[in-house]
This record gives C-alpha cells, sequence and structure tokens, in this order.
C-alpha cells in the first residue's frame, strides 16, 4: 500500500485518538482499594474532562474509565480543543479551541454558549460559579459571564501567551 503523506493536522488528530484511549486504559488499570480511596476523591471516582486535537470532548469516570459523556468534533470543536475545565459540581464543561472561540456545554453535551473574544487560540479556562476566565495566545484573559455570554472583563499587559489559569 502507498505510504500517506505525513501532515501536523493528521499527525495532531491521531495524538488526540491516542491520549483519549491512554486515558481510558490508564483509569480502567487503576483502581484504589475500596477501603481506601484517594483523599478527597468521591467513592464513585470522581470525573476527567479531555479535549482532544480532532476537536473531540470526552468525560471518563477517573476509576473505572466508563465514558460518561462524548460530543464529537462535528457537534463541538472544528479544531483541536486546547483547554478543559469542570464546574466544581459537574454541571458545566468548558472548552477553549485553536479557533479563538471558547463553548460552554451542560452535563449532557448540549452547547450552552459558543463566543469569540481572543485574537489567538484559546490556551487556558476555568470555571467558578457564574464566571468562565480564558486565556489566549494573545496575551489576554477575558472574564466571562456565564448567564449572559458577555464579556465581563479583560485582563491586559501580559507580556507572553496566557498558558494556564485558575480561580482561587
Amino acid at each position: 500500500a502507498a505510504a500517506k503523506p505525513w501532515s501536523a493536522a493528521s499527525a495532531l488528530m491521531g495524538l488526540g485518538r491516542d491520549l483519549g484511549k491512554s486515558l481510558t486504559q490508564l483509569a480502567r488499570s487503576w483502581a484504589p482499594p475500596e477501603e481506601d480511596p484517594l483523599p478527597g476523591t468521591p467513592r464513585n471516582g470522581g470525573t476527567i474532562a479531555v479535549g482532544t486535537a480532532s476537536g473531540r470532548l470526552r468525560v471518563v469516570n477517573a476509576l473505572t474509565g466508563d465514558s460518561l459523556l462524548n460530543v464529537e468534533h462535528h457537534q463541538g470543536h472544528s479544531l483541536p480543543v486546547l483547554c478543559v475545565a469542570m464546574s466544581s459540581d459537574g454541571s458545566l464543561l468548558a472548552s477553549g479551541c485553536r479557533d479563538r472561540t471558547w463553548k460552554l456545554w451542560d452535563a449532557s453535551g448540549a452547547e450552552l454558549l459558543c463566543r469569540k473574544g481572543h485574537s489567538d487560540a484559546v490556551w487556558a479556562i476555568a470555571v467558578s460559579g457564574q464566571r468562565v476566565a480564558t486565556g489566549g495566545y494573545d496575551k489576554n484573559i477575558v472574564l466571562w459571564d456565564t448567564r449572559t455570554g458577555e464579556e465581563a472583563r479583560r485582563l491586559l499587559g501580559h507580556t507572553s501567551g496566557i498558558s494556564s489559569l485558575s480561580f482561587s
């Protein structure tokens, strides 16, 4: 058979598929003793949110690896998902994408919001109550109101792209 030409896009998509499979296998291979759960982890194992290079979103049970939510790329992002965050109660999932958008999803995988507020890729995202914070390669942090989807504040003055952030 003829060899397929290499491309960055196909390599990223393959990496995303492999990462999703690896996380599922890792979660299934590890199970703490029933009488000694990890400190701070619910007995059901909690969840892990995953964004892939193919634009797919998944939420899996951290102990069993069972899939709790799948959002395929044709329903979600069309470019790689660079960051994900879940609300503390697990009712909301936020995702940031290379296409400069971020999205907010409910626990069933229904898209609640899709916003574009950066001039470059969204590399960092965090959820806290009724706020989402996004950080971009454009050196901006934007705070959003999840009730309205409107930008609440823009934090400027960073000297390089924002690669991570969190609320306290």
